[in-house]
């Protein structure tokens, strides 16, 4: 990779549409669900990898969408217009999303060579990520809120999704401390992780986030939120806590089982 796309992926780092659970969500999700696994497991994983580094290779959908395969954009979420509140396969436009995307990662998981199963590995850690991020599976007409602008504390300019994508999360941080944040996430997940049976159904996890996304709480329907405080950045810690938990856990489990042969 040359120099010129090098510094062009960075710029379009920063552009509106943003990372999915920015790259600490990557991270955080993939690495804690590595943990999560048996040692057998794991040393499968990061063979397939050829590291030992998953946060890493979860974060790597998100940096070639920009320029290496922008085909893959629509993978990473499914929007639904208001009052279609229940996601089905028939929700999945021609041009694809992030249902069909991890279904098709899942066949190439199991059936594919080296390299199709290192890239699978990746982009099912990534995808698991974004299906539990309630802004996923937004709406259409705002692209899951990004052009639903807001401010925060009243004067710094946002979106709704960079609000669930990771500033909740930063705002977590910086009142409760990282350690203490990702205690809560360990030990919920693994809470998750000893009652959840194996899954590789996607449905039900992404109409989990969708009910979160309309529902009066969050105030994303009609736009209804304006400006978000620190009341609402509280408020909403715990469910952004639940959904990360969730994600490793089934992300965990999921691989336990696809990775023990």
């Amino acid at each position: 990779m040359n120099l010129k796309i090098v510094l062009l992926i960075i710029c379009l780092a920063f552009i509106s549409e943003g990372y999915s659970w920015w790259d600490e969500g990557h991270s955080l999700v993939c690495n804690k669900a590595a943990n999560l696994m048996s040692t057998d497991t794991s040393a499968n994983l990061f063979s397939i990898l050829e590291s030992d580094n998953y946060g890493g290779g979860c974060v790597w959908p998100d940096v070639i969408k920009q320029v290496e395969r922008r085909e893959t954009r629509p993978w990473h979420y499914i929007n639904s217009p208001p009052g279609k509140d229940v996601i089905t396969p028939d929700s999945c436009p021609e041009k694809g999303c992030i249902m069909r995307a991890y279904e098709e990662q899942l066949n190439l998981l199991r059936t594919g060579n080296d390299a199709e199963k290192k890239d699978a590995v990746r982009f099912i850690g990534h995808f698991v990520a974004d299906i539990h991020q309630p802004l996923h599976t937004g709406f259409g007409y705002d692209r899951g809120g990004n052009d639903h602008l807001l401010t925060l504390y009243g004067k710094k300019k946002s979106n709704m999704h960079s609000i669930w994508d990771g500033q909740i999360l930063e705002f977590l941080y910086k009142t409760h401390g990282k350690k203490d944040v990702h205690k809560k996430i360990d030990d919920l997940a693994k809470k998750y992780k000893r009652s959840l049976n194996y899954s590789d159904d996607v449905y039900p996890w992404i109409n989990e986030s969708r009910k979160i996304a309309v529902s009066d709480s969050v105030r994303y329907l009609d736009n209804r939120i304006q400006d978000v405080d620190e009341d609402y950045l509280t408020n909403h810690g715990s469910i952004v806590i639940d959904r990360f938990a969730l994600a490793i856990a089934r992300l965990a489990i999921l691989l336990e089982v696809e990775l023990s042969g």
